[in-house]
């Protein structure tokens, strides 16, 4: 029998996508369409004032400016996937306030740029660790420090520890904080013979996948909602929208296009968005977004600040890990993966004795 091992296996789409014969999800024509453009805010964090739409208006081939009060999500929360527009406050530089559509690309780009957002500033914090410390400015005037559902319960089972709770002060940023441990850590630390420690961070990383996202939502005559969207996660998309839009699963299909390239940053996103306007239009509505708009309000992999401490003996056993994590989450909660990245660090060792804390900012 020959060993499959080395065996160059040719990819399934490569033909088509080499010959340019893949229709990406900007490439399929629909009758009728109306393509959607985004105005974005260019503060971190600022109360909306008031949002003038009617130079945009004026724009031949222009149908409708939509903000947050004109879609059809009958219960926006404070995640994205219900508030894709911001209402009230900007809590993001970048994060889009209104959405432009009209007959063509070529005019909603031209409305969007004359769509006057006026902004009162608020204070900001970009720092996760200053953003910590009690007192700290909130970087969103709803969360109130209640954490979410931890992962750190199941984690620390399996790997034969338990979650630990103890007080610590923090300010209402933080949407998560666990610790889970085994043994004694610090002990262990103190009776290694060699002991390494070390502080690492990463920054936001942006994927940059060679096609931006894209997505499109028409009716069908029995009124099912189509949703045709670059996504690595059919079925979460489509639970995502049938949540925002208050429609059962059954009444939404979502297409999942071919994609170019993804690497962990097409989830849901702006998927109730289209649907949203398509519904609220009565018309299939295309969000193609441009390489800016994509880099500016899309879905980057989470800045992380590490601090770990190694302890072993010179003969290479390992005595203990004790790590503080802290993940940059940005200015939504969902998502949050830093008690993922405890597990992670400790690899697939067998420690004696560790103590992890881990934070969501």
């Amino acid at each position: 029998m020959t060993s499959p091992i080395g065996v160059s296996r040719p990819r399934p789409d490569g033909p088509g996508k080499v010959r340019g014969a893949t229709r990406y999800g900007a490439d399929r024509p629909i009758r009728g369409l109306l393509h959607a453009r985004l105005v974005l805010a260019g503060r971190a964090h600022a109360r909306i004032t008031g949002v003038d739409a009617s130079e945009a208006l004026g724009v031949p081939g222009v149908v409708a400016v939509l903000t947050a009060a004109d879609l059809a999500i009958p219960s926006p929360g404070a995640d994205r996937l219900s508030l894709p527009l911001a209402r009230d406050e900007v809590i993001f530089a970048g994060q889009p306030v209104a959405l432009v559509v009209a007959e063509t690309p070529a005019a909603a780009t031209d409305a969007a740029e004359l769509v006057l957002v006026d902004l009162a500033p608020l204070p900001v914090v970009l720092d996760p660790e200053a953003a910590m410390q009690p007192g700290a400015p909130r970087v969103r005037s709803d969360v109130d420090g209640s954490s979410g559902p931890s992962n750190a319960q199941d984690h620390a089972a399996v790997g034969g520890g338990e979650e630990v709770h103890d007080a610590e002060p923090l300010s209402a940023n933080v949407v998560d904080e666990t610790r889970y441990a085994m043994g004694n850590a610090a002990a262990a630390l103190s009776g290694a013979e060699v002991v390494v420690e070390g502080r690492f961070t990463t920054a936001w990383t942006y994927q940059a996948y060679l096609e931006p996202q894209v997505t499109t939502a028409r009716f069908d005559p029995d009124g099912s909602l189509v949703v045709e969207t670059a996504t690595q996660a059919s079925f979460g998309a489509q639970s995502d929208v049938a949540k925002a839009l208050d429609m059962p699963s059954r009444r939404v299909r979502v297409v999942p296009t071919p994609l170019g390239g993804a690497f962990g940053g097409k989830w849901a996103l702006f998927e109730p968005l289209v649907a949203s306007a398509a519904l609220t239009l009565e018309r299939p509505v295309r969000l193609e977004l441009t390489r800016l708009e994509d880099m500016a309000a899309t879905n980057p992999f989470q800045g992380i600040i590490a601090e770990a401490r190694v302890g072993a003996d010179r003969d290479g056993s390992l005595r203990a890990i004790e790590a503080r994590i802290i993940a940059d989450t940005g200015a939504f909660d969902e998502g949050a993966i830093h008690s993922f990245l405890a597990i992670l660090l400790a690899g697939p060792y067998a420690w004696p004795a560790y103590d992890f804390r881990t934070y969501g900012v």
